[in-house]
């Protein structure tokens, strides 16, 4: 919504891999949306309310990330926005 606030950051967690974290200071996950966020269709008990979307976004992200050999997790806290990342390894 506007006034929101989006930040992107890129880290070297080793010399094998970087990590790059998309943090928001939206609703965050409900306690146990993060066992379900990855899944396909779940808009983590929005799916009644104002927040647009199919909740297909996290779902495809993990697909593509495993598929080039990376991980994918969420850091949150219900009403205190969500942190996802992910975490690929650098090219040779």
């Amino acid at each position: 919504p506007p006034g929101s606030a989006v930040a992107v950051v890129a880290d070297a967690v080793s010399a094998k891999a970087v990590q790059i974290s998309f943090a928001d200071d939206g609703p965050g996950f409900a306690d146990g949306g993060h066992d379900t966020a990855f899944e396909p269709f779940e808009k983590l008990g929005h799916s009644l309310g104002s927040i647009g979307g199919g909740g297909l976004g996290l779902a495809l992200l993990k697909t593509l990330i495993e598929a080039m050999n990376g991980s994918v997790g969420v850091d949150s806290a219900y009403r205190k926005g969500a942190k996802v990342w992910v975490r690929l390894p650098v090219a040779r």
